[in-house]
């Protein structure tokens, strides 16, 4: 797979900018996420500027796509935010730690930890989800919440967004990316035309309130029809483990 693998926020039909961000708004195509039901959504900042998103797995660390991480002494992390440019609480890192075998040509591997400086206060807008095991492997069908902010000026200030996607039979993954070959520790999954943009890019892919994927990819918003991909957790449970000493 080619660096083609470039997301593109969550597409939605509707227009937002004038619905209260603290109500969701409950489709069948997306809509305003209520940070109380999606706590563990975190975001990276590079100098003020909101690149992708993550997730909280402990109160010290968070998960995120290896893609994501272009110069750790100028990374911040938001959490408990509702909003793109608002609101929330900006944290330090104190290191950032990419998967050794992580392919930046073919974004096989592609995922990477960052400890904070400062725990998180564990609150209703701000605390971790448990990630999927190895037994945890995503099944063909199954519904995916899959949550983020858009990268450009969308309605500033740009609330956090939902919707929900399908995980794909892994066949018609490899079919659908059939010039840029898929590597096993991906899958797809889609709703139509409803997928991730964007900034959404490393933030969570939730299946029966575990993290079971993070947002690796789709090609303009699924409005091509081509499935977003996302790289198996369940396939890192170990490396998650060893690396930062937590358990789940």
């Amino acid at each position: 797979m080619k660096a083609a693998y470039i997301v593109l926020g969550i597409a939605v039909g509707t227009n937002y900018c004038n619905v209260d961000a603290s109500k969701k708004v409950k489709t069948v195509e997306g809509g305003l996420a209520d940070l109380k039901d999606v706590p563990y959504q975190a975001n990276i900042w590079y100098n003020s500027v909101n690149k992708c998103g993550a997730t909280i797995i402990d109160q010290s660390w968070v998960l995120t796509r290896a893609r994501c991480i272009k110069n750790e002494k100028k990374i911040v992390v938001r959490t408990g935010s509702k909003y793109k440019t608002i609101d929330g609480t900006k944290r330090k890192v104190e290191k950032v730690i990419i998967h050794p075998n992580y392919n930046n040509i073919t974004n096989d591997n592609d995922i990477a930890l960052i400890k904070l400086k400062k725990p998180i206060e564990i609150n209703h807008h701000q605390k971790p989800i448990p990630i999927a095991k190895p037994s945890d492997i995503p099944k063909e069908g199954q519904r995916m919440l899959i949550t983020g902010f858009r990268d450009h000026n969308w309605c500033p200030p740009s609330p956090l967004k939902f919707a929900y996607v399908s995980v794909m039979h892994q066949e018609n993954c490899t079919k659908a990316y059939q010039r840029t070959p898929v590597p096993d520790n991906v899958f797809c999954a889609t709703n139509g035309h409803i997928n991730a943009c964007k900034g959404d890019s490393g933030g969570p892919a939730i299946i029966n309130g575990k993290l079971y994927g993070i947002i690796s990819s789709s090609d303009s918003c699924g409005s091509h029809g081509t499935p977003g991909v996302y790289t198996r957790v369940h396939k890192y449970y170990n490396w998650i483990v060893n690396t930062t000493g937590l358990t789940f």
